[in-house]
């Protein structure tokens, strides 16, 4: 039997903290990666609107981190669209929800 790929971005390993973000401080989203990729974060308000855009190549597999400034955003529900490009051709994408509140 063929055992099913592990996948580039497990869904149950990424999460934003602290949630709710309160003023003055920064989000974190932290995931973990099966392998070396490259990531692109975008952060979207409730209406769609991108708010936020973040490229970071070469992480290697493992767990990482990236944090943002919610200084100029207003209080409400943000979607953070995490996408992961492995140098073998392999993607993945997750969304994970952040709350802002002022």
């Amino acid at each position: 039997t063929v055992m099913p790929a592990k996948a580039l971005l497990p869904r149950s390993k990424a999460y934003c903290y602290p949630n709710p973000v309160g003023a003055g401080e920064e989000a974190h989203v932290r995931f973990v990666l099966s392998e070396a990729a490259r990531i692109e974060l975008e952060v979207f308000d409730a209406l769609g609107a991108r708010v936020a855009r973040r490229r970071v190549d070469g992480l290697a597999a493992g767990e990482h981190e990236i944090a943002w400034a919610v200084d100029d955003y207003q209080s409400g529900l943000y979607i953070c669209r995490l996408e992961a490009k492995g140098t073998g051709g392999r993607q993945g994408e997750i969304l994970v929800k952040m709350a802002v509140s002022r």
